[in-house]
């Protein structure tokens, strides 16, 4: 009896505990089971990852073309080339950046960051040469900037315009817009400054002579642009005016060639030859810029006379040198009524690996 009952105590300690081998089987399921857990949870947070970059690359997108579509609607110059300085209207230019001294893009086979992911063919076809520079009035969203008190003490208070110079261009594959608030000088002089990177102290009819803008080649130069970059990884963009004659927007090229003068006025014997040298392919201009002598470097303001002894400047004009101004600086950038202007952006999407594009228009014939 006790015998019987010692073997049935035995077999079930026997059969209480687990093999080596299904112990091992065990931890090798457990482990398979792991992994599997741990891919599905980075899988995910790929996703998250890809999805919350295509969403802050989306709103970036809608935020420059928010931001275009506002200072364009809020342009302030009649698109009646030359702009009389007492109209106090402001200007509106666009050209090639090559004209401000502006490297668009580096080597299109040297591609930075993300851009080498993007198709060699869509970047030779794409263009990002162009700029648009002009002055807005916003009341709506004033700008603001700060102002020193007094030099001394270096107290400073934030103020509001409803006025600023607005600079738009890409380099090197960044999208970037430069935003100076403009002040018009009433007398007061304030802090005793003219220009500096947080506001201009002028009179928007001085703006219509391109020595007082944020593109003169000694204002640009100041600017810190990593503080201005709204866009990265912009693979084309482009600026198209309307043409009359074509019933169509068409580039600045395409309008240069076909424009006969009406947009472009390049020499007394009517040529385009020189077009390509002007600063501004299209300028709404200033008749401040017309001069009929220099004096020790400095322009005499006159009416407009149209013929060919009037000196347009549109380059740097610093010293007394008359070689300052170029025979391609004296003839007026534009001449004619801009209808309309369209922009075209493109933006290389990393995330997906789509190019995406967005286009922005403004009538010009309202005003």
């Amino acid at each position: 009896m006790s015998d019987s009952k010692h073997h049935r105590l035995s077999v079930h300690c026997q059969r209480s505990g687990y093999t080596l081998v299904e112990i091992l089987m065990a931890t090798a399921l457990a482990l398979l089971l792991l992994v599997s857990v741990i891919r599905i949870f980075m899988m995910m947070s790929d996703g998250f990852a890809e999805s919350r970059t295509l969403l802050e690359m989306l709103g970036r997108i809608r935020n420059a073309q928010r931001l275009l579509e506002s200072d364009l609607s809020h342009y302030t110059v009649t698109m009646r080339p030359p702009r009389p300085i007492e109209a106090d209207d402001g200007y509106f230019a666009c050209g090639e950046t090559e004209k401000l001294g502006i490297d668009s893009q580096s080597d299109k086979k040297v591609k930075r960051g993300d851009i080498y992911l993007v198709n060699q063919n869509i970047l030779d076809q794409s263009s990002c040469k162009d700029y648009v520079s002009l002055t807005v009035f916003n009341k709506e969203a004033p700008f603001r900037y700060i102002k020193n008190q007094t030099i001394t003490s270096g107290n400073s208070e934030t103020l509001e315009t409803p006025y600023a110079e607005v600079l738009w261009f890409v380099k090197e594959y960044d999208l970037y817009r430069i935003v100076v608030p403009v002040v018009p000088d009433n007398g007061d002089t304030g802090d005793g400054a003219n220009f500096s990177t947080r506001y201009h102290r002028i009179n928007l009819g001085e703006l219509g002579s391109p020595e007082n803008r944020i593109t003169h080649a000694d204002r640009f130069n100041q600017f810190d642009l990593s503080n201005y970059m709204i866009l990265p990884n912009v693979i084309h963009f482009e600026v198209q005016l309307w043409s009359p004659s074509d019933n169509e927007y068409i580039t600045l090229e395409e309008l240069k060639t076909k424009s006969k003068g009406k947009y472009f006025r390049d020499s007394e014997e009517g040529t385009e030859s020189s077009a390509t040298d002007q600063k501004s392919l299209y300028d709404t201009w200033s008749t401040s810029m017309l001069a009929s002598s220099q004096n020790g470097g400095e322009l005499t303001s006159t009416s407009s006379t149209g013929d060919g002894s009037v000196a347009i400047v549109t380059g740097i004009f610093t010293d007394n040198s008359e070689s300052e101004v170029s025979e391609s600086e004296k003839f007026p950038p534009s001449t004619a009524f801009l209808p309309g202007v369209r922009i075209v952006v493109r933006a290389f999407d990393p995330s997906s690996g789509q190019v995406r594009e967005f286009r922005v228009a403004q009538d010009f014939r309202t005003r």
